[in-house]
């Protein structure tokens, strides 16, 4: 190696280039993973955030639909005390 570059200094010079071309392309590789990486950790929390949300709004639907329930039984129950005391 030392001998290629005593003869031909040029051929030093393009490794020289070609290493630092591929030290900046790999720079670059790394650097562009690590944004999706982080992009995909956000989509992530996004989906398990999305989860949480639609499954406390299926508990309160649940807990609204119990309550509907019982509050309609009582109305019917009362209707039908209208209708014995009416006849």
């Amino acid at each position: 190696m030392a001998e290629i570059a005593f003869r031909r200094p040029d051929m030093l010079l393009k490794l020289t280039a070609t290493s630092v071309g591929l030290a900046m392309a790999s720079a670059k590789l790394i650097s562009y993973h690590i944004n999706v990486f982080s992009e995909k950790q956000k989509d992530i929390q996004y989906v398990n955030d999305l989860k949480d949300a639609y499954m406390f709004s299926s508990e309160q639907d649940e807990m609204y639909a119990e309550a509907f329930t019982e509050i309609s039984a009582q109305v019917d129950n009362l209707l039908m005390e209208l209708d014995e005391e009416n006849e």
